[in-house]
Parts: C-alpha cells; sequence; structure tokens
C-alpha cells in the first residue's frame, strides 16, 4: 500500500489500517461531516503483517459519537471509497432531456443546411 493515489479515480489517498490491520484510504484532509477517527495503536504481529508496530488507525464511529467528537474539536475522515468518483453510480440522463437534445441538434442541422 505505497500509492499515495487512488487506483480508480488517481484521486489523493490517506493510508490507515483498521483496528484488524486491514489498509483504509481515507479522503487526504479531515472533514467535519466524517465518521472516522484516527489514533495511534500497536498492532499485534498477526494483524500487522508478521511484526508488532505502531500504526495509524482509523475507528469508524457511530453518526451520534462522531457528531460528539466533530463538536469537540476533535479531527475526522471520510472513507475514500465513498467519495471516489470513479466508484459512484452514472447518473442516468432522462428519457425527456435526451429526446430534446435530439430535436434541438435536428433543428440546428435543419438551419445551418
Amino acid at each position: 500500500m505505497n500509492s499515495q493515489y487512488c487506483q480508480f479515480c488517481r484521486d489523493p489517498i490517506k493510508w490507515v489500517r483498521t483496528p484488524t490491520g486491514k489498509h483504509l484510504a481515507l479522503e487526504p484532509s479531515p472533514d467535519p461531516a466524517g465518521n472516522i477517527a484516527l489514533e495511534k495503536r500497536w498492532l499485534p504481529a498477526d494483524t500487522a503483517g508478521g511484526e508488532c508496530r505502531l500504526y495509524t488507525v482509523g475507528l469508524t464511529l457511530s453518526v451520534e459519537d462522531a457528531h460528539e467528537m466533530a463538536h469537540g474539536g476533535r479531527l475526522l475522515w471520510i472513507a475514500h471509497a465513498a467519495k471516489c468518483s470513479a466508484r459512484r453510480p452514472k447518473e442516468e440522463v432522462p428519457v425527456e432531456i435526451i429526446q430534446r437534445m435530439k430535436t434541438r441538434l435536428k433543428e440546428s442541422r435543419q438551419r445551418n443546411g
């Protein structure tokens, strides 16, 4: 997990670990609407790739806890997967708008010859 950029959208990310040792990509800057608090923790060898090490761990908070911590001045973060532009579902263009676009294009072509 050396890359500091998302492999899908190429936006910058910040890597942390979950309490179980898995990698978690966060948005690179804190966000008051976030629900992930960061803290330093020693992770045991079985969760940290073979050796006991100090990691930045992302703790997912409930809505109430996140609200309380944000009001207390604690910086919170958002998981990158929640904002990744490459992973967002594509918005469907309504049929009526597509029909209007086709009609305007046809009219434009008729006017211009």
